[in-house]
């Protein structure tokens, strides 16, 4: 697994040219490049998002456009923050890769969206690392749970 920088850096808000944006997105095609097999590119999406705002259309952009077509195929999209289902982020995201002729499925036709609740991850991990919750962190993430995974895209 290889983490890379977010995109929409800081240090670009309010400047049109995503100098330090280009620049990280070079670096992650370098690294990527050096791979001869790639099992899956996960596009982080905040489920939150309600339109199709610059700042989304070029942080997918960005990194898709650089993709050659076979490994358009394995990319998939993870909506966080799923405390609510991600109706909105999902057509956005639809109408975004329609607009760009970019030829990746969605579903129902091919399993490409997951949602996460950060929560839960957080919880999860914590709990892996044998940190202890109060019976309230655990309800709460009981119920986190079961609203996160109820979402079929």
């Amino acid at each position: 697994m290889i983490d890379t920088p977010g995109l929409i850096d800081t240090k670009d808000v309010d400047v049109s040219c995503h100098d330090r944006d280009k620049e990280n997105v070079s670096n992650v095609l370098r690294v990527v490049s050096k791979y001869d097999e790639i099992h899956a590119i996960c596009v982080l999406i905040k489920a939150s998002e309600n339109r199709l705002s610059n700042t989304f259309k070029y942080s997918l952009t960005e990194i898709l456009r650089h993709l050659d077509m076979k490994v358009c195929n394995n990319v998939i999209f993870i909506f966080t923050r799923t405390t609510r289902t991600p109706h909105q982020a999902q057509a956005i995201l639809k109408k975004f890769l329609e607009e760009n002729k970019l030829r990746i499925s969605l579903p129902p036709i091919k399993q490409t969206v997951y949602c996460f609740e950060n929560d839960i991850v957080q919880y999860l991990a914590e709990h892996k690392n044998k940190i202890t919750h109060d019976e309230d962190e655990q309800t709460v993430a009981k119920m986190h749970w079961a609203s996160s995974v109820i979402f079929t895209p």
